[in-house]
């Protein structure tokens, strides 16, 4: 948690270019038959109007899913059922059902979805992920987790190993707020409760950038960024599993810091080829200004811009 009490970042108003504002993940590529149960995480922030889910239906059934809450906003695994509906879905292919499964917590936090067996529906699985979703599958009351204590985890029990990176398609009705640009200074720098960042929209033809303004000029000696290498990812150096990607595609990759004086944009920092997390500029002839952006001109790959975290020191 961020509280140092140095950081003009804190102090800040923040704004961006665009904001991710909806949950929907709809670039489907396979299909995933309902023989066992399966789950998928995501913020609600502020509240989630209603679930639709992409399937399709062998023949006419029905449907049970369930949100649960996460207890500890650490946690991912199913912990106090919040609500629950069995669904009617008629035969076909490629259909979006929407489960009217609604939720108002009291404050942000993780919806844990949990999607119950039925080998007459598949859920379809995409080939992108968005930073903050995540998608388990349901491996059984196993007791074999190695621990002396018999009982069963859930952590043991939902496994995301099937799903990296491979999220389920759904959709999410209503605006979202746990992308916003303000994230970047609220002073956590890692997913707790929810990711914790901004997030812009999908990247087109226009730059995206991330503002920060002071009602009162400041002076600017260094600047911490923060970006998303998606600590999720299993990595390893034992060479038993490779990546497909060599660089976190969700990692900025060229971007410039600008300082706005005498009326224009002035250019400070200008970096290529980013492949980490953590990046502290200092600037050697301090300058005073009353904004600061962050331009984020490509990413390794990824769809969207993300910043985590933006400080900033005299």
């Amino acid at each position: 948690m961020n509280d140092d009490l140095d950081d003009l970042a804190r102090k800040a108003t923040v704004k961006a270019s665009s904001v991710n504002n909806e949950i929907k993940i709809d670039r489907a590529v396979e299909r995933h038959q309902l023989k066992t149960s399966v789950a998928f995480l995501f913020p609600v922030d502020i509240e989630m109007n209603s679930l639709s889910l992409y399937v399709d239906a062998a023949c006419d059934t029905y449907l049970q899913v369930e949100i649960w809450d996460t207890g500890k906003p650490q946690n991912y695994i199913p912990h106090q059922l919040i609500d629950k509906t069995e669904i009617h879905v008629q035969k076909g292919a490629k259909q979006w059902i929407n489960t009217k499964l609604s939720w108002s917590p009291d404050k942000p936090q993780n919806a844990f979805v949990i999607v119950r067996a039925n080998e007459a529906i598949s859920l379809y699985v995409a080939d992108e992920p968005l930073t903050g979703v995540l998608a388990f599958e349901d491996k059984g009351h196993s007791t074999k987790n190695g621990l002396s204590d018999p009982t069963v985890s859930p952590v043991f029990q939902w496994s995301m190993r099937p799903f990296v990176r491979k999220p389920f398609c759904f959709q999410v009705h209503g605006e979202s707020h746990a992308y916003k640009a303000h994230k970047v200074i609220d002073g956590i720098s890692r997913p707790y409760g929810g990711p914790h960042m901004w997030m812009s929209k999908r990247i087109k033809d226009d730059l995206e950038w991330l503002q920060l303004s002071w009602e009162e000029g400041v002076t600017v000696g260094e600047i911490h960024l923060t970006f998303n290498d998606d600590v999720n990812e299993d990595l390893v150096n034992l060479h038993h599993h490779r990546t497909s990607f060599d660089v976190i595609p969700e990692l900025v990759k060229d971007y410039r810091i600008q300082v706005f004086v005498t009326g224009e944009w002035k250019t400070l920092v200008t970096i290529k080829n980013n492949r980490k997390r953590k990046r502290v500029h200092k600037i050697n002839e301090h300058v005073s200004c009353d904004q600061l952006r962050v331009v984020v001109d490509s990413t390794n790959g990824g769809a969207r811009a993300e910043v985590i975290e933006v400080r900033v020191y005299a």
